[in-house]
């Protein structure tokens, strides 16, 4: 994707779910022209899902690690 954006600012946040952590990634272009932002908003659903599976398969990972 030749317009997507050189530089995202991410922001991970943490939240105390009870026993649980809840935590929320967040990405947005970073001095980025109009371009690099329309290709970011067009694409940032498959990177979402991408992110998604990757969280999954590490949830899975830690509670193998805890058996």
């Amino acid at each position: 994707m030749a317009d997507w954006p050189r530089v995202l600012l991410t922001t991970v946040t943490f939240e105390d779910v009870g026993a649980r952590t809840r935590m929320r990634l967040t990405w947005e272009p970073y001095e980025a022209g109009e371009a690099e932002v329309s290709c970011f908003s067009a694409g940032k659903d498959g990177v979402g899902k991408g992110w998604e599976a990757g969280l999954d398969l590490l949830e899975v990972l830690l509670a193998e690690l805890q058996e």
